[in-house]
């Protein structure tokens, strides 16, 4: 393989879940009666890892009047390098 390469992974784990209702009576002690309920709960947690391959990279991000040649060109030199995440 030649060129530069973006090796991008993740893992996002997620849990939701959520039930909830609401009961209605009419004429309840001499009243109209509303009962809610419900019940949520949440998690989650997330792993991302990013790996860059040292090169040049040429990106062109397109016409752009306010430069002198009237387009948006970015050269970028790197090294290797990786990029983890963990929230």
């Amino acid at each position: 393989m030649s060129g530069n390469t973006d090796d991008y992974g993740t893992n996002r784990d997620q849990l939701n879940v959520n039930l909830s209702g609401d009961y209605f009576v009419e004429n309840l002690l001499g009243a109209d009666h509303e009962f809610k309920f419900g019940v949520d709960y949440v998690t989650a947690s997330t792993t991302t890892y990013d790996y860059y391959e040292g090169n040049v990279t040429l990106a062109y991000w397109g016409p752009d009047d306010s430069l002198p040649t009237g387009e948006w060109w970015e050269a970028w030199l790197l090294r290797d390098y990786l990029v983890n995440s963990d929230i």
